[in-house]
């Protein structure tokens, strides 16, 4: 999974990983990060953006279908 940090600065995720500000960045533990309430509260916010994958609905022109 991609996420795409829309905020000025970066952001860190739960994990550690640091995604820079305007860039696409891979998540390879996206189903446990994206179950945490802040995260949740950024994709609400539209301060992430989820590109490729199943994002349980909220891909931006993501493909149905999962990793197999």
């Amino acid at each position: 999974m991609k996420i795409k940090n829309n905020h000025n600065g970066p952001l860190g995720l739960p994990d550690g990983t640091i995604l820079p500000p305007g860039e696409q960045t891979p998540v390879a533990n996206w189903d446990q990060l994206k179950k945490n309430s802040v995260v949740q509260g950024w994709i609400k916010a539209e301060i992430l953006s989820i590109t490729g994958g199943d994002a349980s609905g909220q891909a931006a022109g993501g493909s149905p279908g999962g990793e197999g």
